[in-house]
């Protein structure tokens, strides 16, 4: 998949995973901490700064 949520924490990625394991659509969506994401390039990021 072409999309990433990223987030600078590592507790909100947990949070994330675990509400898109139930929705099909978001399987291929990947989670990561801003540090986990770095060099890497995607179509589609969302940021989540809660």
């Amino acid at each position: 998949s072409g999309i990433d949520v990223i987030t600078p924490y590592t507790r909100e990625v947990k949070e994330i995973v675990e509400k898109l394991l139930t929705i099909e659509v978001a399987k291929g969506v990947e989670i990561q901490t801003m540090d986990g994401f770095q060099g890497r390039e995607k179509s589609i990021i969302a940021i989540s700064l809660v």
